[in-house]
């Protein structure tokens, strides 16, 4: 069975921001002794035009949801994040 995929259009911006988030759940995930395959795989898939399945958008969704809490708890904005968090949700969701 072949993923639905869709493309995604990220500004250089978000697309630094999830950079960064993956990073930073990678970096865990290396703390942890866990595998960080997924989170390679979404690295390198990660352009201005990405096609992505709900399994990448998981992942990525999943780093930018832990950097925000992150930067919640340090009391930084994070009205970029949260605009491109649900901006993903609504692709997420027409992936069912």
């Amino acid at each position: 069975m072949l993923k639905k995929k869709v493309k995604i259009e990220l500004s250089n911006e978000e697309q630094r921001i999830i950079l960064y988030a993956l990073n930073e759940l990678r970096t865990g995930l290396i703390q942890e002794n866990k595998y960080t395959d997924v989170v390679n795989e979404a690295i390198g898939k990660l352009k201005n035009k990405m096609k992505a399945d709900r399994y990448d958008l998981g992942v990525i969704l999943n780093a930018l949801d832990r950097k925000r809490k992150k930067e919640l708890a340090k009391g930084n904005d994070t009205e970029q994040m949260d605009y491109l968090i649900l901006r993903l949700l609504k692709i997420y969701e027409t992936l069912k």
